[in-house]
């Protein structure tokens, strides 16, 4: 018997390999945050171009490349358009959606996910109920990522996810959400896909 996976979705995860500094996190604690209904975002949307965090955009723009090149084999390059921190105190959650003007999309953790994963979507409409005996990442409606801290997971920004409800009283929830696009035209003439971004 030969099986085929036609039309995956890929999510990438990279862990950093330098540490979180203290400089890093301590930048953390100062950024001003509001509620947005049933979790803390970050007044400001292009928070990875601060100094204190110019290692971690790196970071991210080496893994958002690794992705174009390694899972897409594509030789676009992508940048960074917006970027805000997201906080989950016990009993917050994030509620699901997807990235809107975005190619790429992903989260940095700052913290442990164990506790409360990232909750990634099956995009392809659940009809039937044929009672799946064990489950994998073909007939699961959802799957869990339980992510470690200085790490990053990239993702087709169209992938809904979700955040369920975090049970930890004693250490919050702080991720690093990202969007990226094309840095360049994209496209061919011969096809009459070009997009022009000048």
């Amino acid at each position: 018997m030969t099986v085929i996976d036609l039309f995956p979705i890929r999510c990438m995860v990279e862990e950093r390999s330098e540490p979180l500094s203290k400089d890093e996190l301590k930048y953390l604690s100062e950024i001003e945050m509001h509620h947005n209904g049933s979790f803390l975002l970050s007044n400001e949307d292009h928070i990875l171009e601060h100094k204190r965090f110019s290692s971690i955009k790196k970071f991210i723009e080496k893994s958002l490349n690794k992705y174009m090149d390694e899972v897409l084999h594509s030789p676009y390059k992508l940048r960074i358009t917006t970027s805000w921190l997201n906080i989950e105190q016990n009993g917050m959650s994030h509620p699901r959606h997807n990235h809107q003007n975005s190619f790429l999309s992903g989260v940095f953790y700052f913290t442990d996910i164990g506790k409360s994963p990232l909750h990634v979507y099956n995009p392809h409409p659940k009809l039937w109920d044929y009672d799946p005996q064990t489950y994998n990442v073909v007939n699961s409606y959802e799957w869990s990522l339980p992510l470690v801290k200085n790490s990053c997971v990239i993702f087709p920004s169209t992938l809904e996810h979700a955040v369920q409800v975090h049970n930890d009283p004693e250490t919050d929830r702080f991720s690093l959400a990202f969007n990226s696009f094309f840095d360049s035209d994209i496209g061919s003439e011969k096809s009459r896909t070009t997009l022009t971004f000048s």
